[in-house]
């Protein structure tokens, strides 16, 4: 993620760095796990969001979801609790709608989350790895074996995608990785080891 000014934040070992590209220095650093060892998924790359607000949210492997205020250093954790485990392992994030966030979760698929109240929702699915909403507000969400759902969260519809041998023109593979928009507006979706451009 980038400053106004250019220059990227980078994660590494539980903590921020704001890096000047000029000089190559360090100008600020914030330690985000409190000296918790972390890990994170290194395949996803929207595991970090900018949201409208300028603050930002990271997704560790270990410690949830996290709200820095990249300002003021100040850094918020936020945890789902179920009747059968803790919700800790962030694989992805999206803007939704206002202020709220999509959410990939490990242990719980798809879900929606409030920032106002620090509540989070379950949705009905249970596979979620990356996670993006498109210009028209669908929310693409690859599974890493189970093709691909697109949800329309304001028509409560789902398109589910999958490979289909006999059809050269279905999904490559239902081994869905990850989604990307591209500026015309165009869709493509990596699954297996082919890129695939979305063709509705």
């Amino acid at each position: 993620e980038r400053s106004v000014d250019g220059n990227p934040w980078c994660f590494s070992e539980g903590k921020l760095f704001q890096i000047d590209i000029g000089t190559r220095r360090i100008l600020k650093t914030i330690d985000v796990s409190r000296g918790k060892k972390v890990q994170v998924f290194t395949s996803s790359r929207t595991r970090s969001l900018r949201d409208k607000r300028g603050n930002l949210w990271y997704g560790a492997y270990d410690l949830g979801l996290l709200n820095v205020n990249l300002a003021t250093s100040r850094v918020k954790n936020y945890h789902y609790l179920s009747p059968v485990g803790g919700f800790n392992r962030v694989r992805s994030i999206a803007q939704g709608s206002g202020d709220s966030l999509w959410i990939g979760a490990v242990e719980h698929g798809l879900m929606k989350f409030d920032p106002a109240s620090g509540r989070f929702l379950k949705t009905p699915f249970v596979r979620a790895a990356n996670v993006m909403k498109d210009r028209d507000g669908r929310i693409w969400i690859t599974t890493e074996g189970d093709g691909l759902d697109i949800y329309d969260p304001v028509a409560g519809t789902t398109n589910h995608v999958y490979s289909d041998p006999s059809n050269p023109s279905s999904l490559s593979r239902n081994l869905t990785w990850v989604t990307y928009e591209d500026p015309s507006g165009r869709i493509w979706v990596g699954a297996g080891t082919v890129v695939n451009l979305w063709n509705p």
